[in-house]
C-alpha cells in the first residue's frame, strides 16, 4: 500500500518492479479486484496478502467508483466473468467482485483500513519513515468489522476464466509515471517565470493567448504538448527537437526493462547511436563535445559549471549537462546560474521528472492539489496507452502562485497588492518590500537626517504603505525551499477569494480552474 501510495497509483504486480508481495492483485495482473461492500473480503484473500512474510499486516482499501464510468469485469462465486458497461451495472446475487482495469488514482481512495490500532501506528510509522508518501489526504481508519472475513467464498474463485484476460496486460505504467515527474516539475517551475508559467497552463488545458507563442519560441519545447499527449514529434521538429525527445522516451522505455541501465548510460548509448544518423553533418562535432563532456562527470574532468555552460549553448546541450550535473528533482530546483535561460531550465526540468517519476519525489514537491491532479493524470494516461475507455471527472487543475498573483491583463489590484505584502512579510523577503510615506505639505529639505536605522523626518507624516516590487516579489516566488507550507495555505485561500470577487464582477459565475 505505501509503494501504491508513492507511485500515486493502484497498479498491478509489474508496477513493482519485483518489490511486490503475492496478494490478491497477482491473481488477475493488470485487474484490480474489488470486492462488493455486501461480501466480506475472503478469508482466502486476506491470507494471501500476508502469506510471503511475517512482518506484513492485513489492510483493506475502500474505493468510491461513483466517478468512475467506463466497462469493467464482472466476477462471480463459480469464478465465471462477464463484461459489463460500467461498474454501477446491477449486480447478480453470486457476484463477488469487479474487476477494473488498472492503474486506478488513489483520489478514488475513500478510507485506508486496519484491524487494529497497533496496526494502523504501523502503518503510520512507516509512512513517516519514508520520503515520497503523504498520509495527510487519506483517510486511515481501524475497522475491525471488516476483517471478519467470508470463509465460505474461495480465493481465487473456483475455476478463474484466464482467457479473458489478454496476456501481458500487466505492464509497467513507465510513460504514467514520467508524466507526473514532468507535471511537478512544470508546476513548480511555473513560479518561476512566464514561459514556466505558460508550459505549465498549456499542458493542464488552460492556456491563455500569449501562452501558446511563448512556448513556441523554442523549438524543443514546442514539443512538449506532443510528448504529455503521448504522440510522436511533429514533422516540422529540427535535429535538437528530435534529439531531445529521443532522449526522453529512451529514458521512458529503459523503466520497462527489467534491470535498466542508469539514466546517464541510457542517455550516453542514445546519442551515441544518433551520430552516425545525423541528417546535418555540421551538428556531428557538437554533439561528439557534447557526449564527451558528459562522459567526463563520469570520471574526475570536466571543468566548471560555468565553464561547460559557456562551451556548449542552447536548449539541447544545457539541460543534457545538468542531468549529468545535479541528481534529483529538489536538486535542480536548488540551482540557478545566470547563464541558464527559462527554456534551458524548464527543459532541464522536464528531463529531470522524467528520470525521477513521480515515485521519487519528496513530500515537499507533492501538494495535495497537485497530487490528486496528477495521480488522475497518469491513470488517465496509461488508459488511453492501454485503449482503455474508462473515465473520471478530472481533478481541479493545481495552480501556481505565480498565476493566482498575475492576471490576463498584467495588472495587480491593491487586494492582490496587500495579499503580496503580506507574504513578503510573513518570508522575510525585504528586498522585495519599498515604504512610502507622504508627508504634510510644507517646504522640505531634499535630504533627510539618518540615525542607524531611523530616518528623521521634518513635520508630519500623512501616510505610510508598504508595496512589492512586482518583479523582486515574482523572482522571489520562484526560488527554493518553497514557502512554508502553513503560510501558502492562508496565502492561496485569499487569492483564490479575490478571484472568485474578481470572477463575479467580471459577469463568470463559475470558475474556469
Amino acid at each position: 500500500m505505501l509503494y501504491m501510495l508513492a507511485a500515486g497509483m493502484v497498479m498491478g504486480p509489474a508496477g513493482f518492479r519485483g518489490k511486490h508481495y503475492s496478494d490478491p492483485l497477482s491473481v488477475y495482473p493488470g485487474w484490480i479486484p474489488l470486492f462488493r461492500d455486501k461480501v466480506k473480503v475472503p478469508a482466502d484473500a486476506l491470507n494471501h496478502a500476508t502469506s510471503e512474510r511475517k512482518h506484513l499486516l492485513p489492510c483493506i482499501a475502500s474505493f468510491d467508483l461513483s466517478e468512475l464510468s467506463g466497462p469493467v469485469r464482472m466476477l462471480s462465486k463459480d469464478g465465471r466473468m462477464r463484461d459489463v458497461a460500467s461498474p454501477a451495472a446491477r449486480k447478480r446475487k453470486d457476484d463477488i467482485a469487479l474487476l477494473v482495469r488498472a492503474p486506478l488514482p488513489p483520489i478514488l481512495l475513500s478510507s485506508i483500513n486496519f484491524s487494529s490500532s497497533e496496526d494502523r501506528q504501523t502503518f503510520e510509522s512507516a509512512a513517516n519513515d519514508v520520503s515520497n508518501v503523504d498520509l495527510s489526504s487519506h483517510r486511515i481508519e481501524v475497522a475491525e468489522s471488516l476483517f471478519s472475513s467470508d470463509t465460505e467464498v474461495s480465493w481465487p474463485a473456483e475455476q478463474p476464466q484466464e482467457l479473458l484476460l489478454e496476456d501481458g496486460s500487466d505492464t509497467i505504467p513507465a510513460f504514467g509515471q514520467a508524466l507526473g515527474g514532468v507535471l511537478a516539475m512544470l508546476y513548480h517551475t511555473a513560479n518561476r517565470s512566464d514561459l514556466g508559467l505558460a508550459a505549465f497552463r498549456l499542458v493542464t488545458g488552460a492556456a491563455r493567448d500569449k501562452d501558446n507563442d511563448l512556448v513556441q519560441n523554442d523549438t524543443i519545447l514546442a514539443e512538449l504538448p506532443n510528448w504529455v499527449d503521448g504522440g510522436e514529434t511533429s514533422e516540422q521538429a529540427d535535429t535538437r527537437a528530435r534529439l531531445f525527445w529521443g532522449v526522453v522516451q529512451s529514458l521512458v522505455d529503459a523503466q520497462t526493462q527489467e534491470r535498466p541501465q542508469t539514466p546517464i548510460d541510457v542517455t550516453l548509448v542514445y546519442l551515441e547511436n544518433q551520430l552516425d544518423l545525423l541528417p546535418e553533418m555540421e551538428f556531428r562535432p557538437r554533439l561528439e563535445r557534447l557526449i564527451a563532456d558528459m562522459r567526463g562527470f563520469l570520471g574526475l574532468g570536466g571543468g566548471t559549471i560555468t565553464e561547460l555552460l559557456e562551451r556548449h549553448k542552447g536548449s539541447l546541450s544545457r539541460p543534457l549537462l545538468l542531468l549529468c550535473l545535479r541528481e534529483h528533482c529538489t536538486d535542480l530546483l536548488e540551482f540557478s546560474h545566470p547563464l541558464l535561460n527559462d527554456a534551458e531550465y524548464l527543459l532541464a526540468g522536464i528531463l529531470f521528472g522524467v528520470r525521477d517519476g513521480w515515485l521519487q519525489l519528496p513530500k515537499e514537491l507533492r501538494d495535495p492539489n497537485l497530487s490528486a491532479y496528477v495521480a488522475f493524470r497518469m491513470a488517465d494516461a496509461e488508459h488511453r496507452k492501454q485503449g482503455d475507455n474508462l473515465a473520471m471527472d478530472a481533478p481541479p487543475r493545481p495552480k501556481s502562485l505565480r498565476e493566482l498573483f498575475t492576471s490576463p491583463s498584467g495588472e495587480w489590484n491593491s487586494m492582490k497588492k496587500d495579499v503580496a505584502v503580506e507574504l513578503a512579510s510573513k518570508c522575510n523577503w525585504n528586498d522585495c518590500i519599498q515604504t512610502r510615506i507622504t508627508l504634510a505639505e510644507g517646504d522640505l529639505p531634499e535630504s533627510f537626517e539618518r540615525k542607524g536605522l531611523q530616518v528623521v523626518l521634518p513635520g508630519r507624516v500623512t501616510t505610510v504603505t508598504e508595496e512589492v516590487d512586482e518583479a523582486k516579489f515574482l523572482h522571489r516566488l520562484g526560488q527554493w525551499p518553497p514557502i512554508a507550507p502553513q503560510i501558502e495555505s492562508e496565502v492561496r485561500k485569499k487569492l483564490v477569494s479575490l478571484q472568485e470577487i474578481e470572477e463575479k464582477a467580471n459577469g463568470n459565475g463559475s470558475s474556469c480552474g
